[in-house]
């Protein structure tokens, strides 16, 4: 698996896949995942998604059109009641739980977004993620976590110094796949430290340092 984490991390930004990222990831904790399954999945649900969008509809609409598929068509949720299990960061038991933290629902929508030519990114600020719809005639921000709840830029802007984190113009740009699979590996590297499990640590911190080192050349 590591060998395959320096693969995939010595791929230029273009080169980089989200997806890869995240279902390499996800082989960390079962080695043995049917990630052709899971695909599966997705693009099953991009098809039951597309049948539900129209090329004319506004982005406002489509935005809302994606929340109420994913949100309360098909029951994915924020794990509020159980935050640190690490399950909640692999794709394949988001998919299966239909439970994830911000960062993984969010990529669950822009593995769809793209499936579906859509103008979906991740958006990495501190303290939260969000995925941002983000287009010539708009840009709507969208919290997977708080049930899809969609935000404005302002609305970002008094979460970001309400929370006390000041502002930069790169907390509400696109994350790249590589920052995403980092922020990934990094949550990870914290909960199994405060779980006392010494081994997935020290190998995600590898993990972290394969990423992190390629970037670092670039």
């Amino acid at each position: 698996l590591e060998t395959e984490f320096r693969e995939l991390s010595a791929r230029d930004e273009k080169r980089f896949d989200l997806e890869d990222g995240v279902f390499l990831l996800a082989r960390f904790a079962r080695p043995d995942l049917d990630v052709a399954h899971c695909a599966k999945i997705l693009d099953d649900m991009a098809l039951e998604l597309a049948l539900r969008l129209y090329s004319k509809d506004d982005p406002e609409v489509v935005v809302k059109k994606i929340n109420d598929y994913i949100i309360k068509e098909r029951g994915f949720a924020g794990n509020k009641n159980n935050y640190y299990d690490p399950d909640n960061s692999f794709i394949d038991q988001v998919l299966e739980r239909k439970l994830g933290i911000p960062i993984s629902l969010s990529c669950l929508y822009v593995l769809l977004g793209r499936r579906l030519h859509l103008p979906l990114v991740g958006v990495g600020m501190p303290g939260h993620f969000l995925v941002k719809y983000e287009s010539d005639a708009a840009e709507i921000y969208v919290d997977p976590f708080n049930k899809g709840k969609v935000m404005s830029r302002l609305d970002c802007l008094r979460y970001l110094l309400n929370a006390g984190y000041g502002f930069q113009e790169s907390f509400l740009t696109r994350c790249k796949p590589r920052d995403v699979i980092k922020r990934m590996v990094n949550n990870l590297i914290m909960i199994y430290d405060q779980n006392r499990m010494m081994d997935h640590e020290k190998q995600l911190v590898r993990y972290f340092e394969i990423l992190n080192n390629h970037q670092s050349k670039i």
